[in-house]
């Protein structure tokens, strides 16, 4: 109490000093948590968990690139062996960088360490404490995870393959409408084929979530989901708080908490939103349209529940909102981002391209497009889809977990509520694992028939596809509509266009990079920069079958009335 008013009254005496009083707090956090409290060595039989040598502070900051933390710590993982621990601020954090051992904690082992040890700034005060991703194991976690199952369930397939046909029909249609551009400079832009990724994804997300589709990235609503979306991306970057990382900063006077400031203001305009879209599909509802959404059940499911009932069962109006949104942020930039790593390892493989075209070819004519039943005949697709999610993962280092309790692991001590997370990246560029691990190579996976799911099933964690998707009571719960989702248009895509590498004014090739340390945005997810590229028809008979069909689920979307931003306000 002492050093916090005596840091007030230095403050408003003296507003300049304010940064230095909140860096003594920080390096007097830093000496009480390195050197007064116990290290977990001392405990008594086990052993102090390997890592890299820390600064005299007993931190590892600086010590790897904010950009693409994931390649030194695969440097580190190489070096330790199947774990190892870094100290950032006063967290202990735990990289897992073993197949087996990973499967161990997170399932054999997951009661133990399934929960979450989330940002402060990002989950307790952005998300209110209600966002899936963030939620510790217990009630309110189960209870999302059923209510997100009653639109991503197996049971639910034939319905949201319905969804994601069509909408994959449109996003062709504007593949099309860009490639035949006669403007070369629109024709070189990787903008364009990225908007149409993400207005696929979005619009198959918002119609789950809400029982809205999205006609074009342009509109308002759909402009003001994607600030949430990024709002969110930037306040979870590792770093971005102070807080995030001395929890103990938490304890400052409100007028120092400029983080608060910082979530209220975002808050008085995204929380309105989002229950403006929830109304709307009450709105809907009473007007006695179908509707297909997250919302609509979970509106169904309350409508007889008192307030204290709907809190108490996790139905209240901020649990509803926040689910619903979360929904369209899993799905819609990870997905898309799948398909951009699918557009560039074509480009870069041409001869993956051309035999996937022939894989497709043997089995769809120009008349039509290839649907989900096709998929099962067309296995190659499959492992171009695994491949690309191996090669170059939507998330190199997996959601961390999290232990309430102490706990111990190969004689290895894991203080209470150290953050653990699986490397991803390090475990699919193991070249133990994985022979030429930096090769794109589809073979890899010849006579693998299995759904990503089955594959995340395997008794032997080393028979997986690859971890993109996480594990045990934290797997992706979206994972079967994501891996369908990515399947359809990768087909589609390959049945429909040539892509080739674009070329300059002077006729040149212009090259692509996925260069994991520079071709990438610094991102929790791994977010591809633009690049160039050529996109050409295959046929006219295919360019026409293109129009027809997008006509065609344009009379089914006004049929079913899922259009929404164009016509509510």
């Amino acid at each position: 109490m002492w050093l916090l008013e005596t840091t007030r009254a230095a403050i408003i005496g003296h507003p300049s000093r304010s940064a230095i009083c909140v860096l003594l707090l920080i390096v007097l956090h830093f000496l009480i948590s390195r050197f007064l409290l116990p290290e977990e060595a001392q405990k008594r039989g086990l052993k102090a968990i390997p890592g890299p040598r820390t600064n005299l502070l007993g931190d590892n900051s600086f010590q790897f690139s904010p950009v693409s933390p994931f390649l030194a710590f695969q440097k580190w993982a190489k070096e330790f062996g199947p774990i190892f621990k870094v100290t950032i601020g006063s967290q202990t954090i735990i990289s897992v960088n073993d197949p087996k051992l990973a499967k161990e904690l997170f399932e054999k082992r997951g009661g133990k360490f399934s929960s979450r040890n989330s940002p402060h700034v990002g989950s307790e005060l952005l998300s209110q404490g209600r966002r899936i991703a963030f939620i510790p194991s217990g009630a309110m976690h189960a209870a999302f995870r059923r209510q997100m199952h009653l639109v991503l369930s197996i049971s639910r397939t034939k319905e949201n393959h319905k969804i994601q046909e069509l909408e994959s029909r449109q996003a062709l249609h504007e593949l099309l409408q860009w490639a035949e551009s006669p403007v070369v400079e629109q024709r070189s832009s990787y903008g364009d084929i990225q908007a149409s990724f993400r207005r696929y994804t979005l619009s198959v997300m918002m119609t789950l979530g809400y029982g809205h589709r999205v006609k074009s990235l342009g509109e308002d609503a759909v402009k003001m989901v994607f600030e949430i979306m990024d709002d969110m991306s930037r306040t979870i970057q590792p770093g971005q708080y102070l807080v995030d990382i001395f929890p103990s900063l938490k304890k400052l006077p409100y007028f120092l908490r400029t983080w608060e400031h910082d979530v209220n203001r975002k808050l008085k305009w995204q929380w309105p939103f989002m229950k403006g879209l929830q109304d709307r599909t009450q709105y809907q509802m009473d007007l006695g349209i179908p509707n297909p959404g997250l919302v609509r059940a979970l509106l169904e499911r309350r409508k007889d529940l008192s307030e204290q009932e709907r809190v108490e069962q996790f139905l209240d109006d901020r649990c509803m909102a926040y689910q619903a949104m979360t929904l369209m942020e899993a799905g819609a930039d990870t997905t898309s981002i799948v398909l951009m790593n699918f557009t560039a390892a074509m480009l870069l493989n041409p001869h993956v391209m051309r035999k996937g075209q022939e894989a497709v070819d043997a089995i769809v004519p120009e008349s039509r497009m290839p649907t989900f039943e096709d998929l099962p005949r067309m296995n190659y697709i499959n492992q171009i889809v695994k491949e690309v999610m191996r090669w170059r993962a939507i998330i190199n280092m997996a959601i961390p977990h999290s232990n309430p309790e102490e706990a111990e692991i190969n004689g290895y001590h894991i203080p209470k509520n150290s953050i653990i997370f699986g490397n991803v990246w390090a475990m699919q560029h193991d070249p133990n694992h994985y022979k030429n691990p930096e090769a794109f190579y589809p073979e890899r996976y010849d006579g693998n028939t299995k759904s990503t799911f089955e594959s995340s099933l395997e008794a032997d964690p080393m028979n997986r596809d690859h971890y993109v998707f996480g594990w045990g009571r934290r797997i992706c719960p979206g994972i079967h509509l994501a891996e369908a989702s990515v399947l359809l248009f990768a087909a589609r895509l390959l049945w429909a266009f040539d892509m080739n590498l674009a070329k300059d004014g002077e006729g040149r090739e212009i090259p692509v990079s996925c260069d994991p340390a520079t071709a990438y945005y610094n991102s929790i997810i791994t977010n591809p920069k633009v690049f160039p590229l050529s996109l050409k028809p295959r046929s006219q008979a295919r360019a026409q079958t293109i129009r027809e069909l997008y006509q065609d689920a344009l009379k089914k979307w006004e049929e079913e009335k899922l259009d929404l931003f164009a016509e509510w306000e």
